[in-house]
């Protein structure tokens, strides 16, 4: 008897039958992006897994995770497995998928040797907070700027995971504006609306800045936003680890006195800027 709701291991020869989270047309950009760093990462020991609902004939949940040592997370955890994502959906909360997926990658992480699992959270948004991980035996160990904390659940002894030296990371970036982006996250993936972010800035405030796209782990564990596959660096600090609005965007700018009301060009008549 075929389960209701059943753990599917995605891979390579199945992966256009599932999709990225919740994206299943693979001529749709952003799942070709997906598709294209999960083919590169693979080999490395991503693990992507999705609760498939067989009476619904769709997923109802994702998790995807890596080891560590690989991860495209902003943080040091070797001998760790690091969560990228965990989604359910919401009218499917509150049941207990999320923990089993967790569950699942920890008796994983158990069964592969390593210490245990870490995965960075935050009561903002883009991702579930610490709460379905602190019920299942996770604890905080550090916290950074913009509100994410590193929590982990250790299995065996061994060095805690941390986002390592930020000082240094940071350096390089002291004075500017940085986008930084990756493939990782469909919903994150096309550089277009930073670049257009780049192109308004320069337009209406004389301001220079830097579209940097983050092409393998390395890049994404360097990268001075420890959410590592993407974030907005302003002066030397992170305003944002997701897109959010251009709003937003302009708010954290004014704040870290990049940009002002002041300092916005006059518009002419015809609409152009001088």
């Amino acid at each position: 008897m075929v389960a209701a709701i059943e753990l599917v291991h995605v891979t390579p020869e199945n992966v256009e039958n599932y999709g990225f989270c919740f994206y299943s047309d693979p001529k749709n950009e952003r799942f070709q992006n997906k598709l294209e760093w999960f083919l590169n990462n693979y080999p490395l020991g991503l693990r992507y897994r999705v609760l498939y609902s067989n009476r619904e004939k769709s997923i109802i949940g994702l998790l995807e995770y890596m080891p560590g040592k690989c991860s495209w997370r902003g943080i040091h955890a070797p001998d760790y497995m690091v969560i990228h994502c965990l989604m359910v959906k919401k009218e499917y909360s509150g049941q207990g998928w999320g923990s089993a997926l967790i569950e699942h990658c920890v008796e994983d992480a158990r069964e592969s040797g390593f210490n245990g699992v870490a995965v960075i959270s935050t009561k903002k948004t883009w991702c579930a907070d610490n709460r379905v991980y602190l019920k299942n035996g996770f604890k905080v160990v550090e916290k950074t700027s913009p509100g994410l904390e590193l929590v982990v659940k250790k299995i065996k002894k061994g060095a805690e995971p941390s986002f390592g030296k930020l000082e240094e990371k940071m350096a390089p970036y002291k004075k500017g504006v940085f986008m930084f982006y990756s493939q990782q996250c469909p919903f994150m993936s096309e550089g277009e609306r930073l670049y257009g972010r780049q192109v308004e800035l320069q337009k209406s405030f004389a301001v220079e800045s830097r579209v940097l796209k983050i092409e393998n782990f390395q890049e994404a564990q360097a990268n001075p936003c420890a959410w590592g596959t993407y974030g907005i660096v302003a002066n030397g600090s992170v305003i944002n680890y997701i897109p959010g609005g251009y709003k937003g965007f302009l708010k954290g700018l004014k704040k870290k006195k990049i940009i002002s009301d002041e300092t916005k060009k006059t518009q002419g008549r015809d609409g152009s800027g001088y």
